[in-house]
């Protein structure tokens, strides 16, 4: 990890990590300095207009990462195959856990040891 970096959090309800990033509602975006959490805020994903909605299921995955455009890294606990391939396009790190706790989270990931799960991915719904 680098010595300085933003982290994006996806949740619903700011404690926890959300298991589907189609349903995110908002962020817990986290500065991280010389391996210390230096500050802490939120970020609320604004609804898509009415010309956008109904893409991927109802989700408008695009709205989504607009407002954590100046994060390095993100961190969800499961997403689909477009969306995951889209994050890392757009040049973002991604981190798939199965821990839900955000403060748990955040310890891990300034220790080294928040792992990203490749198998929170899945293939897109139909």
């Amino acid at each position: 990890m680098s010595t300085q970096q933003r982290v994006a959090f996806a949740t619903m309800n700011g404690r926890t990590i959300t298991q589907h990033f189609g349903h995110v509602k908002s962020y817990i975006v986290v500065e991280i300095d010389d391996l210390q959490e230096q500050r802490r805020f939120v970020v609320t994903v604004d609804k898509p207009a009415a010309q956008d909605r109904g893409k991927g299921r109802g989700h408008d995955h695009d709205t989504k990462l607009v407002p954590i455009a100046d994060c390095d890294t993100i961190v969800a606990g499961g997403m689909g195959t477009p969306m995951a391939a889209r994050i890392l396009a757009a040049g973002f790190n991604l981190i798939l856990t199965s821990e839900t706790d955000i403060d748990k989270a955040i310890a891990h990931l300034i220790d080294g040891t928040l792992r990203h799960e490749q198998q929170l991915i899945h293939a897109p719904r139909q």
